[in-house]
């Protein structure tokens, strides 16, 4: 297209590839760091729900505590367009639940 607008042919190419490589699912988050995500080096978008009514702790791997992860808030959605690496959660107490969808 003219001068620096979109090009919805590549956009909608893209996104009709991504429904062939696509994944999703929902991860159930423990007192101890599970994966939620592993690394993938082809995955271009990452959205994160999480489906608690508690708070999950995010981290970049098993290291991850309550304590030093970053504060995934209960019932909140995020957004990454660019980390390909592994992505870790852990929960106070009890359990949680997290959705996931790749591109």
């Amino acid at each position: 297209m003219g001068s620096g607008g979109p090009d919805w042919v590549t956009s909608t190419r893209t996104l009709e590839s991504a429904k062939d490589t696509g994944k999703y699912g929902q991860v159930t988050i423990n007192t101890v760091a599970t994966l939620i995500r592993p690394a993938d080096s082809g995955r271009q978008s990452c959205t994160l729900t999480n489906q608690s009514d508690k708070d999950v702790y995010l981290g970049l791997d098993n290291l991850v505590t309550v304590n030093t992860g970053m504060a995934f808030a209960a019932f909140s959605i995020l957004v990454n367009a660019r980390y390909t690496g592994p992505l870790y959660g852990i929960v106070a107490s009890g359990s949680g639940k997290v959705g996931y969808i790749d591109f």
